[in-house]
């Protein structure tokens, strides 16, 4: 499937979509430039989110979201299913400050509103993708990146996209879906799920400073509650720099969207606890 961005360099539509992105504030004729001077005199502005200031003025390709690669074609009823789940993992992850126990500022909301409006991500079906690997993915992304005049690097888009494979599917189905910020320090809960996520950005085993060893292929497991998370700290923390070594083709990166670890392959579902310092949490196989 073919994107077809508009003439500032913006993704407003893609075939994937069952209707072109709008938005009042985003008129595809207004360049990026033109957009930031306008939002400038909105009273909302200086509550802008970050995923707006980076997507929509530096990087130029609002709305904001994933390529999402589809390489298991067992069901296609289970995979409608995932979709929806993982939209809500997305709508879930947009927190505007009045659930956080915070009286909302003028303009906030509008902005937070905006931001859940501007989701909206690429889907990749091709029935020639089922049951294809990473390094297949990596390849065929790397192409359409190139075919519209990108560079991996330019946006959280196009440097990271997603692969949800057999294993992942089973995962997805299995969450109950986002459920807040439940998980204590003293108690488990679950079960957490995960999507693949892989670092196109920067992983280049052709590289001559490459220095990730053989068990690597530049995929992570990222948690669904860390989708929105990662796209809008993905400058702070890009998958290269949470990489650990791994030691065995049965090891995997588990991230939550700012740092990684290592767990076992095999684990498909998890439940979770913030560990004891209060910064991360252990995981455990579900159930």
């Amino acid at each position: 499937m073919a994107s077809s961005p508009d003439r500032n360099g913006s993704l407003f539509h893609h075939q994937s979509w069952a209707e072109p992105w709008a938005h009042p504030e985003f008129p595809p004729e207004e360049s990026p430039k033109d957009r930031e001077k306008r939002f400038r005199q909105r009273e909302w502005f200086m509550w802008l989110p970050s995923i707006i200031e980076q997507w929509a003025f530096r990087d130029r390709t609002w709305p904001w979201g994933y390529v999402v690669y589809r390489t298991t074609y067992s069901s296609q009823e289970d995979w409608h299913a995932a979709l929806v789940k993982l939209d809500h993992y997305f709508w879930g992850g947009v927190i505007p400050p009045i659930t956080r126990g915070h009286k909302p500022l003028l303009g906030q909301l509008d902005t937070y509103e905006l931001v859940r409006a501007g989701y909206r991500n690429v889907i990749i079906e091709d029935p020639a993708l089922d049951g294809v690997g990473v390094g297949v993915v990596f390849e065929k992304h790397r192409a359409w990146v190139a075919q519209h005049g990108f560079r991996p690097d330019n946006c959280p888009r196009f440097g990271y996209p997603l692969m949800v494979d057999e294993p992942c599917i089973r995962s997805i189905l299995a969450t109950t879906g986002p459920r807040g910020f439940e998980v204590s320090s003293g108690s488990w809960a679950g079960p957490y799920g995960y999507i693949n996520i892989l670092d196109v950005a920067e992983h280049d085993p052709e590289a001559s400073d490459y220095d990730e060893g053989p068990f690597y292929d530049g995929c992570m497991r990222m948690e669904l509650d860390a989708l929105v998370r990662f796209v809008a700290q993905t400058e702070d923390y890009p998958l290269c720099e949470q990489y650990l070594g791994l030691t065995s083709i049965d090891q995997v990166l588990y991230t939550d969207g700012t740092r990684a670890r290592i767990e076992a392959r095999s684990m498909v579902t998890h439940r979770r606890r913030l560990n004891s310092s209060g910064f991360g949490y252990e995981r455990q196989p579900y159930p």
